[in-house]
C-alpha cells in the first residue's frame, strides 16, 4: 500500500513549543498548530495532552518557535530543541534555528490565558 502525501491548508502554521513545569525543574517539547489548545491540553483543562506531562502539572509556556511553514520544517526544530536537555532547552539565542522565536510577551499573554476560555491576544 502506498501512503499518500496530504497537504496542508496554507494559513496553517505550525509551532515548537518548550513547556516548564512550574513547582519542578522539568520540560517538555513539542510541535501544535494551536499553542494556547495545547498548553490547555497539558494542564488538564482540555482533553488530550500528554501522558509525560500530567504528573508535573501545572505548565507554563517558556519558549516557542514559528510560525513554520509545515509539519515537517517543526517536527525537524523539535528533534533538534528535544536533543538538549533540562534547563539548556531554554537558551536557544535567537536565530539559531533559522527559525523566529516569540517574544517573551508573547509567551507571558498565553500563559495568562490558558486557564480561561477567552483566547489572549499575542503581544
Amino acid at each position: 500500500m502506498t501512503r499518500r502525501k496530504t497537504t496542508e491548508p496554507e494559513s496553517v502554521v505550525w509551532w515548537v513549543y518548550v513547556l516548564a513545569a512550574v513547582a519542578a525543574e522539568r520540560t517538555y517539547v513539542g510541535s501544535t498548530t494551536d499553542l494556547l489548545r495545547r498548553l490547555r491540553q497539558h494542564n488538564g483543562v482540555a482533553k488530550g495532552g500528554a501522558s509525560a506531562t500530567r504528573a508535573h502539572r501545572p505548565w507554563r509556556l517558556a519558549l516557542a518557535f514559528g510560525p513554520l511553514r509545515d509539519r515537517s520544517q517543526a517536527q525537524s526544530i523539535e528533534v533538534r530543541v528535544k536533543r538538549a536537555r533540562g534547563r539548556a532547552r531554554l537558551e536557544w539565542p535567537k536565530g539559531a534555528l533559522e527559525s523566529p522565536r516569540m517574544s517573551s510577551r508573547s509567551c507571558a499573554a498565553i500563559n495568562r490565558g490558558w486557564k480561561s476560555q477567552r483566547r489572549p491576544e499575542p503581544a
